[in-house]
């Protein structure tokens, strides 16, 4: 993923990474936001389960849901490695214009 990788959390650096994984174990030709949020979900220490508790949801059923949409998505079969899908590098660019409207790094 070439997206100035670089400006990311730790977190979110390896979130991508495990996106791109789950995506290439799934035969999906493309990252988007499933797989983003699948590996959000399942991430070690990571805020979103947590959140998405707070604001009284289930991270477990919506982890069953994610991966039903996963399963929705077409495969190609080839060894190709998937590339950013233009819903999810659209959704990466409007958090960076939000990040910097906050002045958040």
């Amino acid at each position: 993923m070439a997206m100035k990788i670089e400006r990311f959390t730790e977190k979110a650096r390896e979130a991508l990474g495990r996106a791109q994984e789950i995506a290439q174990t799934l035969n999906h030709p493309q990252v988007d936001a499933e797989h983003l949020l699948s590996a959000l979900l399942e991430q070690d220490g990571g805020i979103v389960p947590e959140i998405i508790t707070k604001i009284g949801g289930n991270p477990s059923l919506l982890r069953g849901q994610v991966n039903a949409e996963l399963d929705r998505l077409p495969k190609v079969y080839g060894g190709l490695e998937p590339t950013v899908a233009s819903r999810l590098r659209l959704a990466i660019e409007d958090a960076w214009k939000q990040a910097e409207h906050y002045k958040d790094e």
